[in-house]
């Protein structure tokens, strides 16, 4: 691990108390946002540091997680995004792009007419 990745593991906390905001560690290191997020990834996907954040207003930030509890706290906020999104993409995917593209033209958009039917 490089110097610079060490820096930024050290700047995360254990444990969900104080979890560490990431402009706050932009400001410690002199940083920029995507320098941060990159170095993050970086950390969890080559390292296999277990990395997370909660993000909630007034208590948000990275930490490292102490045990399975924390862990899953710091994940809901992932897996509320992978929800989402995968709402979005069943959503995408059920519209009819012939009938939308005709209602488009039309002027006639109704969302009920352009999801997909089954069969």
């Amino acid at each position: 691990m490089d110097k610079l990745h060490k820096r930024i593991l050290q700047a995360i906390p254990v444990g969900s108390d104080r979890p560490r905001p990431r402009r706050e560690i932009e400001q410690m290191l002199g940083l920029s946002k995507r320098s941060v997020e990159k170095a993050i990834e970086r950390l969890i996907y080559r390292d296999g540091i277990p990395i997370v954040a909660i993000k909630q207003a007034g208590h948000n930030g990275y930490y490292l997680p102490r045990n399975e509890e924390e862990r899953q706290e710091g994940l809901q906020a992932y897996k509320g995004q992978i929800r989402t999104s995968q709402r979005r993409v069943s959503k995408v995917e059920s519209v009819d792009l012939v009938k939308f593209h005709q209602a488009l033209k039309e002027g006639s958009l109704c969302s009920n007419r352009l999801t997909m039917t089954s069969g």
